[in-house]
């Protein structure tokens, strides 16, 4: 989306990587050269950053949120159709007063949303921290529920952060939803976490914990060194994996859970915590803390597909234009046209269904809810959902097979359709994992 090629013809250096294959060892590994001291600031564009190992620059991450506000005008702030779904007071943690309170307008109120694994507790070895009826408390007739003083460090992190960006309001389903609510008002609000988080300013995601007491990379716990060495008057520096690497790669823990699928979709800002660096994703764009890649110049070339970041119900989805299609007749190389136009949305619903079955689900029973909230979003163009298969393309979803070396996770009562037997069909999706 960023028009990096108009911006490159500014640079007066020329910025190297260099891509070194190592004997013995499967891939690649990637060098950069990192961005010399004397350098003027705004000369330091697709340099390599330095990344502290013991604390992350909140600063660099505020940058970030500024810029995006700036430079993508409205693209990334919308709250769209979700907002209506926004439970009518929503619980927040007030950062500052370091109480749960209930937001009584939450519709435009800046808050922020936590993402991350909650983890047993044999493997945190503390017992889960989380809200239940009997811990409300009240000031002034309102409630104002105070934190406990033993918070996990993931939450104890995110809270710090929250601060560092300047909010007030931070969400966590554990202490924001009650736990022993009953089953019907519960499932309320775990139906509408989807509009939670994609009305949220940003969401925190703890990529690398195993459970809540794993502690943000970069806040409490050190991260990975970055390795660099001076050669021949230049700081060459080893380069972390790429946001596209990460963003579906089980070497994250975050990316192994059910109930993290749709809070990494449906976030319109997302910061994603991982043990080398921080990533942050937006509408628009896609930047980290080791290159220097933030420009304020928005690409106006027609191959560019817009809000390809963006996954939201009433967010216009990539379609040719006639000056694309116009350019795609004079210049047919290009190709910029989507080859699979015709197919609507069903590709991007069979994407999700693939990478939402290969997760792990603690609860099975929350097979659909941990997914409703996507499938939402495409209810406009797949239609009525029917055991989490669209409508619009029932016979194609019909279609799903599993995987080899898939293995099935649940079995249930059979349903007769026509002469046969088949299994749920909600059941077949999760045996694709």
């Amino acid at each position: 989306m960023l028009d990096l090629r108009s911006r490159a013809k500014n640079c007066r250096d020329v910025a190297h990587r260099f891509i070194v294959s190592v004997e013995d060892h499967l891939g690649q590994v990637y060098l950069q050269y990192l961005v010399p001291q004397q350098l003027p600031k705004e000369e330091r564009q697709f340099f390599g950053g330095t990344i502290d190992r013991e604390l992350v620059d909140a600063r660099l991450l505020k940058s970030w949120l500024g810029r995006c506000k700036t430079w993508h005008e409205n693209t990334c702030e919308e709250d769209g159709i979700a907002s209506r779904r926004l439970p009518y007071k929503l619980r927040l943690i007030d950062v500052r007063k370091r109480a749960i309170i209930k937001a009584p307008d939450p519709k435009g109120l800046p808050y922020l949303t936590l993402s991350y694994v909650w983890g047993t507790e044999r493997e945190s070895g503390m017992k889960p921290i989380v809200t239940n009826q009997a811990d409300i408390r009240y000031r002034d007739d309102k409630e104002f529920t105070p934190l406990p003083d033993d918070l996990p460090n993931t939450i104890e992190d995110a809270i710090w952060l929250t601060l560092a960006l300047g909010f007030r309001y931070l969400w966590v389903n554990a202490l924001c939803i009650i736990q022993d609510d009953p089953p019907e008002e519960k499932k309320q609000h775990l139906d509408k976490m989807d509009a939670v988080y994609n009305c949220s300013t940003l969401t925190i995601a703890a990529a690398s914990g195993r459970h809540a007491d794993s502690g943000i990379p970069g806040i409490s716990i050190k991260r990975k060194a970055q390795h660099s060495e001076r050669i021949k008057g230049l700081r060459i520096a080893t380069m972390s994996p790429s946001f596209s690497e990460l963003e579906d790669s089980r070497s994250l823990i975050w990316n192994t859970r059910g109930l993290t699928f749709q809070e990494k979709i449906l976030a319109k800002r997302l910061l994603l915590f991982t043990e080398s660096q921080v990533y942050y994703k937006c509408s628009e764009a896609i930047w980290t803390e080791e290159v220097i890649m933030e420009t304020g110049r928005r690409s106006k070339s027609i191959e560019a597909r817009k809000a390809k970041y963006r996954w939201a119900a009433d967010r216009p989805h990539y379609a040719p234009d006639g000056k694309s299609t116009l350019l795609k007749m004079v210049v047919p190389q290009l190709n910029v046209d989507d080859q699979w136009n015709y197919l609507g949305m069903f590709p991007v619903y069979a994407m999700a269904v693939r990478e939402y079955t290969q997760r792990t689900l603690t609860k099975p029973d929350d097979t659909l809810i941990a997914i409703n909230g996507v499938f939402r979003t495409l209810q406009p163009d797949s239609g009525e959902l029917h055991f989490g298969l669209p409508s619009a393309y029932f016979l194609q979803a019909l279609l799903w097979y599993p995987e080899s070396g898939s293995h099935h996770v649940r079995t249930t009562m059979n349903y007769h359709l026509g002469h046969g037997q088949v299994g749920r069909l909600a059941e077949g999706f999760h045996t694709t994992s």
